[in-house]
């Protein structure tokens, strides 16, 4: 599956919040190469560095959701909490993923599934409406 990448026509207007969407297309490029690398799945690390990149993948979207819902506050952005019912979903998602007892290969895919769906569309779709609100 070909992954999408982080492009100037992704910007939302604000550098601080397109450098913070960078490094999450960065990290979740960093899983989606991980998962697709042949024999990446059958070597005896493998859960390990998935938990790592998965860590460090939502410690970047909580850091980013955190921050982005204070500009958004404080513009009186009118779909601030559509906005923020969206990352409390992310959010749950996360830690049904660090909470799911399933199998490791189940997961890796709720995972690429979860890259190639949710973080695009939100960063894409829903991240650019705010847009305007930041000028």
């Amino acid at each position: 599956m070909k992954l999408f990448r982080w492009s100037p026509a992704c910007s939302v207007g604000n550098e601080f919040l397109d450098a913070q969407h960078q490094a999450i297309f960065a990290a979740g490029a960093a899983i989606s190469d991980f998962l697709n690398t042949p024999d990446t799945k059958i070597a005896p690390e493998f859960e390990e560095r998935l938990n790592e990149l998965v860590a460090k993948l939502y410690a970047l979207l909580r850091q980013h959701f955190q921050d982005e819902e204070a500009l958004l506050k404080s513009v009186e952005y009118s779909a601030f909490k559509n906005h923020q019912e969206q990352h409390l979903d992310c959010d749950a998602f996360f830690q049904t993923m660090f909470n799911d007892a399933g199998s490791l290969s189940a997961r890796a895919a709720h995972i690429q599934k979860f890259i190639n769906g949710w973080m695009y569309q939100h960063i894409l779709i829903e991240d650019k409406k705010y847009q305007t609100f930041l000028l």
